[in-house]
C-alpha cells in the first residue's frame, strides 16, 4: 500500500477564503464579490495587488484540524506532497517559509499550472488526494486518482458530485 498522501494548499491546509476576507475588511471592501479568484480567474487590479503581496501569503492561517491531521499522517510515516496552483512568484516564494513558520510537516511540494496536477499525482500515486477545486477534483478522478472535494461555499454545488469531506480528519485511512 502507498504511503502517500497528496493535498492541495490553499483552501485545504491554508484558510485562503480567512486571508482574503481579513484583507479585504481592512481595505473596507467587505462586500467585494470575489467568487472568480477561488476558481482561478486573476486578472482585476485588486486581485494583482493582494496576491502580489507576500505579507498576505505569510499572514495566511492553516486550518488547525489540517494542521493537526497533516502532522498526525507524517507522525505515522506517511510522506505528505503538497501540489498546489499557486500562480505568482511571490506565492510560491513564501510558500516553504511559511509551512516551516507552521510547522507543518512534507516531504516535497509541487507547483503546478491549475487543471494540470493529474501527472505528478498520478506519478506519486497516493493512497488520496484532498482538492478543493471541483474542476481539479473530475480531472483527478478521471484520471484514476482517490480524490476528496474539501468543501467550502465557493464549491457547495458540487458536493453531491464527489465524495467531499469537510475536514482532513473525516478521511478514514
Amino acid at each position: 500500500m502507498s504511503k502517500a498522501i497528496c493535498l492541495d494548499v490553499d483552501g485545504v491546509v491554508s484558510d485562503l477564503v480567512g486571508g482574503i476576507n481579513r484583507e479585504l475588511d481592512k481595505r473596507g471592501l467587505s462586500d467585494f464579490d470575489y467568487a472568480h479568484w477561488v476558481v482561478g480567474v486573476f486578472e482585476d487590479e485588486l486581485t494583482q495587488e493582494i496576491f502580489g503581496d507576500a505579507t498576505f501569503w505569510m499572514n495566511l492561517k492553516p486550518f488547525v484540524d489540517s494542521w493537526y491531521q497533516v502532522n498526525e499522517w507524517w507522525a505515522d510515516g506517511f510522506d505528505i506532497f503538497l501540489v498546489t496552483a499557486r500562480y505568482s512568484e511571490v506565492a510560491k516564494r513564501t510558500l516553504l517559509p511559511w509551512l516551516d513558520a507552521w510547522r507543518i510537516q512534507y516531504s516535497q511540494v509541487f507547483f503546478k499550472d491549475m487543471g494540470s496536477k493529474l501527472e505528478i499525482v498520478s506519478e506519486l500515486d497516493p493512497v488520496f488526494m484532498v482538492e478543493d477545486n471541483p474542476y481539479e477534483v473530475r480531472a483527478l478522478r478521471d484520471g484514476d486518482v482517490d480524490c476528496y472535494l474539501m468543501r467550502a461555499w465557493y464549491n457547495s454545488q458540487f458536493w453531491e458530485d464527489f465524495p467531499s469531506i469537510g475536514s482532513l480528519s473525516e478521511v478514514v485511512l
